[in-house]
């Protein structure tokens, strides 16, 4: 429609309530096996409490970083978006609740590049807010050490 062409996604979803461990073992490596028979297919934690638990946040994040080594064809393997109630509970859009949060959300959606309806732009970010992944675009902005010419 309107000359935009893009392939159609996959997404699976794992949604949980507000229990303090929502996301158990089990449900990551259910989640592994899906990436493993549909490699580039979104992955999705979502669970209507505020934050993840340290357990929840390193056994899901060691599966999104295995899903972050890229495919032949460039894609990520498993991209993994997580949300919390903040988004589940939104009463417009991401965007508008993360403007009012303020930081750190709101440096996300302040940026005139940042597109959160693209989902492998939501995924680094959501990565970034929930996993505490660093932002994997920072090493390509900040200048190489010892860089210097030498004299002549």
């Amino acid at each position: 429609m309107f000359g935009v062409q893009e392939e159609p996604v996959l997404v699976f979803g794992e949604g949980k309530s507000f229990a303090t461990e929502s996301f158990k073992p089990d449900d990551v490596a259910r989640m592994r096996k899906l990436a493993e028979k549909f490699p580039g297919a979104f992955h999705v934690f979502a669970a209507l409490k505020a934050d993840l638990t340290d357990a929840e946040k390193t056994a899901i994040g060691d599966f999104a970083t295995w899903g972050r080594e890229r495919l032949p064809d460039g894609r990520p393997r498993a991209p993994v978006i997580a949300l919390s109630g903040t988004e589940l509970f939104a009463a417009w859009d991401i965007e508008h609740v993360w403007k009012e949060m303020g930081d750190p959300r709101a440096k996300f959606v302040q940026r005139p590049t940042a597109r959160i309806d693209n989902l492998w732009t939501l995924a680094d970010i959501t990565q970034q807010l929930y996993l505490g992944f660093p932002d994997p675009h920072t090493r390509r902005l900040q200048p190489l050490a010892n860089t210097a010419v030498p004299n002549s």
